[in-house]
């Protein structure tokens, strides 16, 4: 078995996402930071677990899994290239946003926060959908199936799950704040049990967990893939860099000099040297 690949991508944001979120529950509720069943922002509002929230958010930002999904994609599918890119661009959008959200506090600045989790909430979901669409597009277009058909109905059924998860909590969301006649002021506490809206609001928390858990099931459900990623290779091409001809062109040239300074003056020996020494070292 391998034990070092890039199946381990995903699979340390499997296990550093679940980590990090209870990890920052479990000293939130400890230092009575936040109530039984808060936001998951809520709980890397106040230190130590703030520290904790922004720290893992930071490592495990997922653009390296975005970028390498975007490679698989398209050394497996030479069609719908213009998808392919679109699908990258919103999953960097998304995990752009969760380092946003982690660095800076819904207490703090609120408006950061929360256009962070709108990149999050809102890019993540149409990756998920546009990539898998992607994947069915690669088994279709080769005669073995790259993604088993137990895996594509699993990633399937969690992109149509987290569409509906989506609307709903926008919409549990939006009445919650409807209906609040508290303190405008955010607080994790702001929320009283005899609060108008709070059954909107307690929807819209057990939503967004439910949004987490889908997020990370779809993500584990990738590491079978990464695992058979051999390499990745990228090309680096430099402005100043001369092309083939031109090189050989260069090269032909100094050899000419060479055989011309041999003609011309054979007696100096120690200057014929150097110039056989430069030629050799360009060759």
């Amino acid at each position: 078995m391998q034990l070092l690949g890039y199946h381990l991508v995903p699979l340390s944001l499997v296990v550093i996402y679940p980590i990090t979120f209870l990890t920052t529950y479990v000293l939130s509720r400890y230092y009575k930071h936040t109530p039984a069943l808060p936001y998951i922002s809520d709980t890397g509002v106040e230190t130590p677990e703030s520290c904790i929230f922004t720290f893992a958010l930071s490592v495990a930002g997922s653009c390296l899994y975005i970028y390498i999904n975007y490679k698989i994609i398209k050394s497996t599918l030479k069609s719908l290239k213009i998808i392919n890119k679109i699908a990258a661009a919103l999953g960097l959008t998304s995990s752009i946003g969760l380092v946003v959200v982690g660095s800076f506090q819904v207490s703090n600045v609120i408006l950061c926060h929360v256009i962070g989790a709108a990149m999050t909430f809102l890019g993540g979901p149409i990756y998920m959908l546009i990539i898998t669409y992607l994947y069915h597009s690669t088994n279709k277009s080769h005669n073995v199936n790259i993604h088993s058909k137990g895996l594509m109905a699993f990633r399937i059924a969690l992109s149509s799950l987290m569409t509906c998860v989506l609307i709903w909590g926008f919409i549990a969301t939006k009445q919650a704040w409807e209906y609040f006649d508290g303190d405008t002021m955010y607080s994790p506490f702001m929320w009283k049990e005899t609060s108008n809206g709070i059954k909107w609001h307690t929807a819209s928390v057990i939503l967004e967990w439910i949004t987490f858990i889908i997020y990370v099931c779809y993500i584990a459900s990738t590491i079978p893939l990464y695992y058979n990623v051999d390499s990745l290779k990228t090309t680096m091409v430099m402005k100043h860099q001369l092309d083939y001809k031109s090189q050989n062109a260069q090269k032909s040239q100094i050899k000419d000099n060479v055989h011309i300074n041999i003609d011309a003056d054979f007696a100096n020996y120690e200057n014929i040297s150097q110039n056989k020494d430069l030629y050799s070292s360009e060759k």
